[in-house]
């Protein structure tokens, strides 16, 4: 929510400066610019016209259903989270449109957290990376399709959770007043109990991990693997960000872990939907390293957890949207691949939510001191 939130300020913010600069021209500039105009879905529209339609965009990405949670569902409902970001990406198109796409890299406290991220843009793509979450990229704004493609939910511990524990009869009212709608709950399926699963990170994508040995898939499922890992996950440091000469843009962040060193860079091709993730290990014998990638993508057909090895090329094409999502791994790696879903409560009663999916990448490193791998992101269309 708080993620949702501060994007549609940044949103917003620019819509204002937009329109003071457009109150501000001169008489014979205003007159320009209206012929000039802007291009959107092949068609020219009058700048006033663009401002009018981005701020029906901003407004309607406003709409307060999917900020909390709510006794209909509400943040738990990911196509109501979907639908907030296709307006305020389609809003922040327009603008694009307008006057020209933002830097090719932002840095700037896009959370409130009190630290500074930093945003990767092309015409294409728009890419957030917080070094203090663990180096993870947190956004990856899809603008053809005007979709956050990492738009999910960590797995929350909720207080009525308790009651598919306790088995507590539904709609058990004191007696002594009326029952409140929390009171009459019920569960929508058997065995919710079995998706109680709770996470301890934002999920995020490319989040590291050094094991002591190889977890099971059902250890990642059941996110009981925390007894391999040798070291809890921590903040990077940015070190570097630059734009290259043929119009790539990137940032480069190292955690210090005992006398080695852990390295994350991700890159922005210039203008494909194509993001490349690089991650280095320099003097830590680290025998099983995990990257862990969440999608706020969804098809039925990732219902079940699966278990691959040797993978080095798959994709990932959304049930409900014409995005499929091509991921390369080099070296190949042993994949696991299931869904993330959230119990929660609605009008109706709990219900089991598919919040996305998550994507594990295991290597194991036979004790080298030294050694890495990339993975490049290719989005593209059905």
């Amino acid at each position: 929510a708080n993620a949702m939130y501060h994007r549609m300020l940044q949103v917003s913010k620019r819509l204002q400066e937009c329109t003071v600069n457009s109150v501000q021209l001169t008489g014979k500039q205003q007159h320009q610019r209206r012929r000039k105009g802007a291009t959107v879905n092949g068609k020219l529209y009058t700048i006033n016209r663009v401002l009018r339609e981005a701020k029906h965009e901003l407004y309607k990405g406003q709409c307060n259903c999917a900020y909390w949670h709510g006794v209909f569902g509400g943040l738990y409902l990911s196509h109501l989270r979907r639908a907030v970001y296709h307006h305020l990406l389609t809003a922040e198109g327009l603008l694009d449109r307008l006057n020209g796409s933002q830097p090719r890299e932002i840095h700037d406290d896009l959370d409130g957290d009190g630290h500074d991220e930093l945003v990767l843009r092309n015409t294409r793509l728009g890419v957030v990376v917080d070094p203090q979450e663990n180096g993870t990229v947190t956004e990856v704004d899809d603008y053809r399709h005007a979709v956050n493609v990492l738009d999910t939910m960590a797995r929350h511990r909720e207080p009525y959770h308790q009651k598919l524990h306790t088995n507590v009869s539904a709609g058990a009212g004191s007696g002594l007043r009326p029952a409140s709608i929390h009171d009459l709950l019920q569960a929508k399926e058997e065995g919710l109990h079995a998706y109680l699963v709770y996470d301890d990170h934002r999920r995020s994508s490319f989040a590291d991990y050094a094991f002591s040995m190889r977890p099971t898939l059902q250890q990642i499922v059941r996110n009981t693997w925390t007894e391999h890992r040798m070291f809890p996950a921590g903040s990077y440091q940015m070190v570097a960000s630059r734009s290259s000469s043929r119009g790539q843009a990137a940032v480069q962040m190292v955690r210090r872990v005992a006398q080695g060193t852990l390295r994350k860079t991700v890159t922005l091709m210039r203008t494909e939907p194509r993001l490349r993730f690089r991650y280095e290990v320099d003097q830590l014998a680290i025998p099983v390293v995990g990257l862990e990638m969440t999608l706020g993508l969804w098809n039925p057909e990732w219902a079940e957890p699966q278990w691959e090895e040797r993978i080095g090329q798959f994709d990932l094409q959304d049930g409900s949207l014409p995005i499929r999502l091509t991921l390369m791994i080099d070296p190949p790696a042993t994949v696991a691949r299931l869904p993330i879903y959230t119990v929660s409560e609605s009008e109706g009663g709990m219900e089991r939510t598919a919040q996305g999916l998550a994507v594990v990448c295991l290597w194991e490193l036979a004790g080298e001191p030294r050694w890495s791998c990339d993975i490049d992101w290719v989005i593209g269309s059905c």
